[in-house]
């Protein structure tokens, strides 16, 4: 089966760009993004083919893939040590995979393997890879056809995922109800942006139960940083990151010289929300110009708990467990994540339940109600309880039994 033949017998999602790059079009779109963003976003790394040759060079530079291989490490070969702490937090045995900035499709088609080994499907995973660039999704799709092709569906999405709502009604049809999905961030994408404007449409696009997982470096300050890097010091490094501006003509004059080309290394909370932690910044520096070229943040594994356990409870995106590389350096880890139900949302379904049962079962009536009672108090507001309400097959009795352990418990801390 050929690239471009594929299989859409469930849905029409994906639409191709034209095989032919439209410089015109491409510089139109590009400089609105520079105006509105004031540097050359991320993602036009790999927007053109000539972008993803030189991408795919720069990753065969020694000091990248050492990074490269212990993201690998990481993210894919202890999947299924981590995996285990997936399914104690599941409720179903099958998963779909949402790959959020798929790259080449490497680490994709391993994951897709494990998931398949490790469980036993009722019918194919479905894999959903999330990619601006188109040829980087059309690589990701010929290595999963490859080496997944007898027990995956894919469902390609050749978009920008910050832009969600432009395609979150076809992207919802692709999911299993009867499954959670794992949405991975891999590849330290995470650093390549703003946080809250990656992840909040990322769990805009996850359901109640479905999991994250964000791939990222680690570096406890900046001089061991500077110690121990030399990603931007050869000459592949810099030709990626200045490719895309040749083919604006405000730029193209600009690029000949090397020296043009500085890497900051800074605290500015332009680039990072998280207090402590830093980004390097590449900057374009001539006459009358002074451009940012993309950025990636660097993480502290502590201060990004600690961000994700304040801030995303807004999101309830909840924190599950971390995982580090063993070696020193370049170092790396993956964090777990899963998306819980909003707490009022929950508690409208738990008054629901509890009215009916009112209803239904007179025995425990009065207890009934003063659990209804304690609910629209806010004395009860915890998570597993009110899921515990909610269960169809908990009788009015059980649920009371249940509550009043669970408050007589709490009283007593």
């Amino acid at each position: 089966m050929g690239i471009f033949e594929i299989n859409t017998s469930k849905s029409d999602l994906f639409e191709k760009l034209s095989k032919c790059e439209k410089k015109e079009s491409f510089i139109t779109y590009i400089q609105q993004e520079f105006i509105d963003a004031n540097m050359l976003v991320h993602k036009y790394l790999y927007y053109t083919f000539e972008s993803v040759i030189r991408y795919l060079k720069t990753i065969k530079n020694s000091k990248y893939k050492a990074l490269l291989n212990v993201s690998t490490e990481v993210e894919v070969a202890k999947f299924s040590t981590y995996f285990e702490d997936i399914k104690i937090h599941s409720t179903y045995n099958e998963y779909d995979y949402v790959s959020v900035g798929c790259g080449d499709g490497d680490k994709d088609a391993s994951i897709l393997k494990t998931l398949n080994d490790k469980l036993k499907y009722t019918e194919n995973i479905n894999y959903i890879p999330l990619e601006f660039s188109y040829y980087l999704i059309l690589s990701a799709i010929t290595k999963v056809k490859t080496k997944c092709s007898n027990y995956v569906d894919i469902y390609p999405f050749n978009v920008d995922f910050l832009k969600y709502q432009e395609f979150i009604d076809k992207f919802n049809k692709t999911l299993n109800s009867n499954r959670h999905a794992i949405f991975s961030l891999f590849g330290h994408t995470i650093g390549n942006y703003l946080e809250t404007d990656l992840l909040n449409p990322i769990s805009n696009l996850m359901r109640p139960y479905d999991f994250l997982l964000i791939g990222y470096e680690v570096y406890p300050d900046m001089e061991v940083y500077r110690r121990n890097t030399g990603h931007y010091d050869n000459k592949e490094d810099r030709d990626f990151l200045k490719y895309p501006l040749k083919l604006l003509p405000n730029f193209s004059g600009h690029l000949e010289e090397d020296d043009n080309l500085k890497f900051e290394i800074t605290k500015d909370i332009s680039y990072t929300k998280i207090e402590g932690c830093f980004s390097v910044v590449p900057t374009l520096k001539d006459t009358g110009i002074n451009l940012t070229l993309a950025f990636s943040t660097k993480y502290q594994v502590e201060l990004l708990k600690q961000f994700f356990k304040d801030y995303f409870n807004e999101l309830s995106l909840k924190y599950i467990k971390n995982y580090e590389s063993s070696n020193e350096f370049p170092q790396y880890a993956l964090m777990i994540l899963q998306k819980q139900e909003n707490i009022q949302d929950l508690k409208k379904k738990a008054l629901i339940r509890i009215r009916d049962l009112i209803e239904s079962q007179q025995s425990c009536k009065d207890e009934l109600i003063k659990i209804k009672r304690d609910i629209e108090g806010g004395l009860i507001d915890n998570e597993d309880i009110l899921k515990f309400i909610i269960e169809p097959r908990h009788t009015g009795s059980v649920i009371v039994d249940r509550v009043n352990k669970w408050l007589k418990s709490n009283h007593n801390k």
